[in-house]
């Protein structure tokens, strides 16, 4: 397996890491484009894999003939670490002469979704759903006067400071984009960042993930998975131990929790969602001579036969039982990533997170397709609440540890001192020495006293400071809350970081 870096998101403001340096992630897109769409031999549900990534390109209205180079996060608020992905994709589509897109993940649980400032923080919609739903995609934007009240309050707020958000503009879009009623927050929350992105130079596209949990590829991922389930899971399990032991991990539920693997039942690595009701469990299926049986609510089964030959409608099966009973198989982590970089994309940006993950799906994907795992990218960034270019901040530690030093300086052992001096010959000089020594302890700790006094009002004042410096100095604020000048300015050091690659 590759050794990778331990990456760790940068402290400084205004920085960002992209690994591996720019030249060899061009390079790795294009050996992952020829590798992928070159394999005939690797069969999924009995069908070479480029077919299925030819069929995904179809899809997705891509050229086959070209590289696609993508990110992926849940949808939410992105903070400056996660935008920069977009950075990315929208620099490497030019320098690979591909297609960037972002794939919106809108089947997860809903999170990362208040917008803050300094002193304020506010649901971006006001649904109820959205504190009760199990993903995101059955939550509806924010009504038109609740975006209009979000964008008064971020006026009101920033009239005190120094430049003007980003936000504003990622707003003006919000509340045109939710302004027919019913509109859901996945579609509000792409649409506005897409047009923010815009307006600040970047090009890339947005595909929603549900849309793409009924096509053929993905179906015949699910199957082939689901119908070698034993196989599957014991792999996927012996990845997870491999990484955490390599990673000196104790803990048997991280990154995430092994398969459950029982005789005569085996855990999917999907959800089985319930679209009629918005329930959602752990897929299970029933391992049986004829196959694996899937089991809906109603208590319908579906038979995963065990060898699903070339060619086979298996997956078109599986489609119809799914969409009759209002079903969906949605990936779980390493599951989706596997798919998009096995099945669809030639170029994967990852952020830190997401990479450390996606080494247990190079494990997956090399152990049980045997093919060696497409090479992705990592890229992050810190950019603070703008104000904080002007703070240094709070040392919490360092006060701590003087005031620590005070309070040992502060009483002398006077009893100590009065035992000395009644231990010496009375009217000797010696006798006379310890009793001035006691005098300077007892002069010096009145020193000290005042000293910690005034310790302690610095230590109040500095704690007050550090609850501002918690949002102020936060790397998951809304990266609409930047300027436009420090926006463009980290474009710009990625455009460096690539200005020298030829087309």
């Amino acid at each position: 397996m590759k050794n990778y870096v331990d990456w760790k998101a940068p402290k400084q403001d205004r920085t960002h890491l992209i690994w591996p340096e720019p030249r060899a992630i061009v390079q790795q897109t294009h050996t992952n484009y020829e590798q992928l769409s070159n394999d005939h031999r690797t069969r999924i549900c009995g069908v070479p894999l480029n077919r299925w990534r030819a069929s995904m390109r179809s899809f997705l209205g891509v050229s086959s003939d070209i590289p696609l180079v993508t990110t992926g996060h849940q949808i939410e608020i992105y903070h400056p670490g996660v935008w920069v992905k977009n950075v990315l994709i929208d620099l490497l589509e030019k320098k690979t002469g591909g297609i960037a897109v972002h794939f919106a993940v809108d089947t997860d649980t809903p999170k990362h979704l208040i917008l803050k400032w300094p002193g304020v923080s506010r649901s971006i919609t006001d649904d109820p759903e959205l504190t009760d739903t199990q993903w995101l995609g059955r939550v509806r934007g924010p009504t038109p006067e609740y975006a209009a009240r979000l964008k008064q309050d971020l006026e009101t707020a920033a009239a005190n400071w120094s430049f003007q958000p980003v936000a504003y503009r990622f707003l003006d879009h919000l509340i045109r984009s939710c302004s027919i009623p019913g509109t859901m927050l996945t579609e509000c929350l792409t649409r506005s960042t897409l047009e923010t992105d815009q307006s600040l130079g970047l090009n890339y596209r947005f595909h929603i993930l549900s849309e793409l949990l009924y096509t053929d590829a993905y179906l015949a991922l699910v199957y082939q998975i689901v119908s070698d389930i034993r196989a599957f899971a014991t792999q996927y399990n012996r990845s997870l131990e491999e990484y955490r032991t390599q990673a000196g991990i104790r803990s048997s539920t991280r990154p995430m929790p092994d398969l459950s693997i029982a005789a005569d039942e085996i855990e999917l690595p999907f959800w089985l969602d319930e679209l009629n009701t918005g329930q959602r469990s752990r897929a299970r299926v029933t391992v049986s001579p004829a196959g694996s049986i899937l089991v809906s609510p109603d208590g319908d089964k579906f038979v995963f036969k065990s060898s699903p030959g070339m060619d086979s409608d298996e997956p078109d099966h599986l489609r119809k039982f799914l969409q009759e009973k209002e079903l969906r198989l949605s990936p779980r982590a390493l599951t989706l990533t596997m798919f998009l970089r096995l099945m669809v994309v030639d170029q994967f940006v990852h952020g830190i997170g997401g990479a450390r993950y996606d080494q247990v799906t190079d494990r997956i994907i090399s152990g049980y397709f045997g093919i060696r795992p497409p090479d992705f990218s990592v890229t992050t960034a810190t950019l603070y609440f703008p104000t904080a270019q002007d703070m240094s901040r709070v040392c919490l530690p360092c006060l701590k540890m003087e005031g620590h030093r005070l309070r040992h300086q502060l009483v002398p052992d006077k009893q100590t001192y009065l035992q000395a001096i009644e231990s010496a010959p009375r009217k000797s000089l010696e006798r006379k020495k310890k009793y001035l020594a006691m005098h300077r302890a007892i002069e010096s700790s009145n020193q000290t006293f005042v000293a910690l006094e005034e310790w302690k009002s610095r230590f109040q004042k500095a704690l007050v400071s550090r609850e501002q410096e918690e949002v102020i100095f936060d790397r998951e604020l809304f990266y609409g809350l930047q300027s436009q000048n420090r926006l463009t300015s980290m474009i710009d050091q990625y455009r460096i970081a690539f200005q020298s690659l030829k087309v």
